[in-house]
């Protein structure tokens, strides 16, 4: 009684575990070939624990506001 009640609670965690981690293995490989591709272009802004790329975008015409895109690097 106690294997088949400790199998029945088992096995469900322990797929749950498997589909967790791979997917989490999934996102951390697909993360790696984007940096790898796309690499970060700066300038980049110093912050606490890392830095952050800005991109400066839009028309160069005084008066009108530019746009910045900032994003983790």
């Amino acid at each position: 009684m106690r294997t088949l009640l400790a199998l029945l609670i088992g096995a469900p965690l322990a797929l749950a575990a498997m589909i967790l981690g791979s997917g989490a293995l999934a996102t951390l490989l697909i993360a790696q070939r984007a940096a790898w591709e796309f690499p970060s272009q700066g300038p980049f802004i110093p912050v606490e624990g890392g830095r952050l790329a800005a991109i400066e975008a839009g028309d160069p015409t005084p008066g009108r506001p530019a746009v910045i895109l900032v994003h983790g690097a």
